[in-house]
């Protein structure tokens, strides 16, 4: 009989309750007439590209059709066949940076300091503008011309001049339909999105000829706050944060609709830092990616507007993804790392990370007994055998098979099988006489480089229940 595939993580904190869970691994619709209803896919791995500095890469742009990237202190452009320049000056810290442009210069904001540094592209320096330095900021984004800033520890935003990093004190304006704090912005349908302790708001570009040319949007006042600043980002066409109340929303017009699930509010809400959280987006052979890193928890999620499920990344080492940055250049989606100044290429053919391996990991819910004992005769995945690489790692690719008798909380792991050598298309991954239990569950396991397509799992228990 069949076992049904997991499509998303959705761990509860008791894992008898609910133990499915989806590392490096997504979840699609199968087509009408497939084997299954649901395909496994692998998530992109990352290829390597370049190497600029001693990292970590703190942030991206893309000026005139040219990558840009602060990795450690030294700002660098990128041609499209990798080669870097080292741009003239430095960025001081270590931290993530926000980072925007007008198309003619490159403004980057430190976070830690609220301070601010320009480029042309050819130098970087500091803005010393008396105006700016009385306001410092936390954040940076483009609209219609101008670069927006918002104010730290205030509801405050300001602008510069039109097509120019030059400051008026005239050029500021408060969200003050709550009486919080702004966190930080970002511009989505030439709208900005204000996020606040408490509450958010939307403004656009009213061309207002005295003060700043910005005024609130027609219901442009959202009740529900952010809860961590750097946590908003775009995709499919929407703004999507972590909420103040550790929900994850996602804005639909002006209504902050929750598109998190149990299984992911249960672990942000057990998470002791969340505010360090930020969010990044990619897409992915027609599915569009938000991504969530919490950096203290070590945790990283990913929902899938497409199918509207979450699973979750990580990397070798560490128990978050070690992505710090995406942007889409030379047609290509270009990361990178927070451990070391590597630039990558997320690419569906690549399955490790810059050359190491990537693991993908599938939990099931569990076969429940009904608290009597039930016999598992056997365990078998269907997938695209016959696809292991020709020398090295992979070369006969295998898949270790765990499993757990009391519910998800403690495994052990059953002899590998093989996922065939390259032109064994015939190759079987059977597991047979895998013992007896009350509340089974199985996760597979795989890290060698191959590509993975899981379109079934067939199981035959005798005493146990779906």
């Amino acid at each position: 009989m069949r076992l049904p595939l997991p499509i998303a993580t959705y761990r509860l904190p008791s894992p008898s309750a609910s133990s499915a869970r989806l590392v490096n691994v997504y979840a699609e619709q199968a087509p009408v007439g497939a084997k299954g209803p649901v395909i496994l896919r692998r998530a992109p791995g990352i290829r390597s590209w370049t190497e600029v500095g001693d990292g970590p890469i703190r942030g991206m742009t893309v000026m005139g059709g040219v990558l840009y990237v602060l990795s450690g202190e030294e700002f660098y452009s990128i041609a499209a066949n990798g080669a870097a320049t080292q741009i003239t000056g430095t960025v001081p810290g270590a931290e993530r940076v926000r980072i925007a442009n007008n198309g003619t210069d490159i403004v980057i904001v430190r976070p830690d300091d609220n301070t601010a540094y320009k480029s042309d592209g050819s130098t970087v320096t500091q803005i010393t503008d008396p105006v700016y330095a009385e306001w410092g900021a936390t954040d940076v984004d483009y609209l219609d011309g101008y670069l927006v800033f918002s104010r730290p520890d205030s509801h405050q935003f300001f602008n510069t001049g039109l097509n120019e990093v030059t400051f008026n004190a005239l050029d500021i304006t408060s969200a003050d339909g709550k009486p919080d704090n702004l966190l930080g912005l970002i511009v989505d349908h030439r709208e900005i999105f204000l996020p606040g302790t408490e509450s958010c708001e939307l403004w656009y570009n009213a061309a207002n000829q005295t003060g700043s040319p910005f005024s609130r949007s027609p219901n442009g006042v959202l009740e529900i706050g952010c809860g961590a600043a750097y946590s908003p980002a775009k995709s499919d066409n929407a703004i999507n944060w972590l909420a103040n109340d550790k929900t994850v929303r996602r804005l639909n017009g002006v209504t902050p609709v929750r598109i998190s699930q149990h299984g992911v509010e249960a672990a942000i809400e057990r998470m002791s830092v969340t505010s360090d959280a930020f969010g990044m987006s990619y897409s992915q052979e027609g599915h569009m990616f938000y991504v969530l890193t919490f950096p203290n928890a070590g945790r990283t999620f990913v929902y899938d507007s497409t199918t509207k499920e979450w699973h979750e990344r990580e990397s070798l080492g560490y128990n978050r993804w070690r992505v710090n940055c995406i942007v889409e250049a030379y047609g290509k989606q270009i990361v990178g790392d927070s451990e070391s100044g590597k630039v990558g290429i997320l690419d569906p053919d690549t399955h490790e990370e810059w050359g190491e391996p990537q693991r993908v990991a599938w939990t099931y819910q569990s076969i429940y007994a009904e608290r009597n004992r039930a016999s598992h005769l056997r365990f078998e995945i269907a997938f695209n055998a016959g696809h292991g690489v020709p020398v090295g790692q992979g070369e006969n690719p295998l898949a270790t098979l765990k499993v757990s008798d009391d519910g998800g909380n403690t495994w052990r792991a059953r002899p590998t099988r093989s996922l065939g050598r390259i032109g064994k298309y015939e190759a079987r991954a059977v597991w047979w006489n895998n013992g007896s239990s009350r509340d089974r569950v199985y996760q597979v396991e795989i890290t060698d480089p191959v590509p993975l397509f899981v379109f079934d799992t067939q199981v035959e228990v005798e005493g146990g229940r779906l």
